[in-house]
């Protein structure tokens, strides 16, 4: 049973970095932070940050590991967010140019 739970978190970690993907790979490409939240995503880190700490206390390594990829993954949404601010999204850009034509 002990394996089996071993198991899920593991997979549940997967899971986690996947969902980060998303918003990564979309402000990395697009170069754009239009609509994305600089206070959630430091209200985020600060949770993560606890949690972590947590984590590291009562030395669980999934949980650790799992607070450990969130940790990474908002760090860099926030890097990116910073890096790519007040700049418009080239899908939006495009949509803007179609528009002045008219």
């Amino acid at each position: 049973m002990a394996n089996l739970i071993a198991i899920l978190g593991s997979i549940g970690t997967a899971l986690i970095l996947l969902a980060y993907i998303p918003q990564i790979r979309h402000i990395y490409k697009e170069h754009c932070t239009g609509g994305v939240s600089v206070r959630a995503w430091s209200v985020w880190l600060i949770g993560t940050i606890l949690i972590f700490i947590y984590a590291i206390d009562i030395r669980d390594s999934i949980f650790i590991t799992i607070q450990s990829v969130n940790l990474i993954a908002v760090v860099t949404i926030l890097l990116l967010i910073n890096f790519y601010a007040k700049r418009v999204c080239h899908s939006k850009e495009k949509l803007m140019k179609k528009k002045r034509k008219k």
